[in-house]
């Protein structure tokens, strides 16, 4: 690659509220609805339509810790380069 520092960093996760609680979706891909996904948390989701309401459901703890993790362990791939 002509310049790695230049190249756009990928999400850890895509994140949708789903039955009440926001899930981090793996980042195989923009979440639609419709589509069922697997969570960072380890279920499986049907996406549905989101309304801005949705959006204040609380976090899924265990899609947070793994979604942290991911984010650290780029970071320190990224400065052992």
């Amino acid at each position: 690659m002509l310049y790695p520092n230049l190249e756009p960093e990928r999400p850890v996760a895509y994140w949708r509220p789903v039955a009440g609680v926001r899930h981090g979706l793996e980042p195989d891909g923009p979440p639609f609805p419709g589509q069922e996904r697997a969570t960072l948390c380890g279920s499986r989701v049907q996406l549905g339509r989101v309304g801005d309401v949705d959006w204040l459901a609380p976090t899924c703890e265990d899609c947070w810790a793994e979604a942290v993790a991911r984010r650290d362990a780029r970071a320190r791939r990224s400065t052992q380069d």
